[in-house]
């Protein structure tokens, strides 16, 4: 189960992508996104991977190898306040999606895209050649 904790909601054309990924998603792996105003301790559940603009900066093959090694995995993406610090504490590992500063709507995106991408490459499925969404 890939949980994806946001501190903000999306709207609009952000929603309608974010739908796209998720039905990719859940053709290898449940997944379910869930839009808190605040985070608490009982909310991380499994593996939990903060994003953070601070965080260690990873490639689609780290992807990969988070999703074989856990298979309950929680990310976490702040809003524009980021992620409070008595749940960035809890984080098992903080990455960065980028150095540059990216809204958390687009953030949650990128988010979804490498999870998917992530999955595509464990299942040997030919997204890589096909271009994308």
């Amino acid at each position: 189960m890939i949980r994806v904790i946001s501190l903000g909601k999306v709207k609009g054309l952000w929603r309608e992508l974010e739908r796209e990924y998720l039905k990719r998603i859940s053709m290898f792996r449940s997944i379910k996104v869930v839009e808190l105003k605040e985070v608490k301790e009982e909310n991380v559940k499994g593996y939990c991977v903060a994003l953070d603009e601070r965080g260690r900066e990873v490639n689609t093959s780290y992807f990969k190898e988070l999703l074989e090694a856990h298979a309950k995995i929680t990310f976490i993406v702040g809003a524009k306040e980021g992620i409070p610090m008595s749940i960035f504490k809890l984080a098992d590992e903080k990455i960065s999606l980028s150095k540059l500063t990216l809204s958390f709507s687009l953030a949650r995106i990128v988010l979804l895209e490498q999870i998917f991408r992530a999955l595509c490459r464990m299942h040997n499925h030919p997204y890589d050649r096909e271009g994308g969404v």
